[in-house]
C-alpha cells in the first residue's frame, strides 16, 4: 500500500478504542466522497481485525456504501509503537486525524518529534 497517496482521514488507535466507533468514523469519511481514502493506524492487531469485521458487517445492509468501498476500501496498518504511527502520519499528511488512544500525549509527543526531525541528512564538507 502506498501511504503517500492522499488520505482524507487517518485514525490512530490502540486497544482501548471502540472498534465500532473507529469503523463508523472510517465509513463516514468514505460516504462523504470528497476524499474518501481512509486509514487506520493501530498498535493493536486485534483492534484492526475487529474494525475490519465491523466494516464488513456495516456494509451488509448498505449497498450504496458497499459500492463505494469497492473503489476505496478503508485500510489499516499495525505498528509496533506510537513513534512508528507518528512517522506514518507525518509522511502521509492526512486531511483529518482522529486519535483514539489510552494515552494520547505519548503519540502527540512522538508526532512533534517526528515533525521536527530533519527530512534529509547533510554531510560535512
Amino acid at each position: 500500500m502506498n501511504v503517500e497517496r492522499s488520505i482524507g482521514l487517518a485514525v490512530v488507535a490502540d486497544d482501548s478504542a471502540s472498534s465500532a466507533g473507529v469503523a463508523r468514523a472510517l465509513l463516514a469519511q468514505v460516504g462523504q466522497g470528497a476524499n474518501p481514502n481512509t486509514l487506520l493506524i493501530s498498535t493493536s492487531a486485534t483492534l484492526a481485525a475487529a474494525v475490519g469485521d465491523e466494516i464488513r458487517h456495516a456494509l451488509l445492509g448498505r449497498p450504496e456504501l458497499a459500492r463505494l468501498t469497492r473503489e476505496v476500501t478503508p485500510r489499516s496498518i499495525v505498528t509496533v509503537d506510537l513513534a512508528d504511527a507518528a512517522a506514518i502520519v507525518t509522511g502521509m499528511r492526512p486531511l483529518l486525524l482522529r486519535v483514539r488512544l489510552r494515552e494520547p500525549g505519548q503519540f502527540l509527543e512522538a508526532l512533534s518529534a517526528t515533525r521536527e526531525a530533519p527530512r534529509f541528512s547533510q554531510r560535512a564538507a
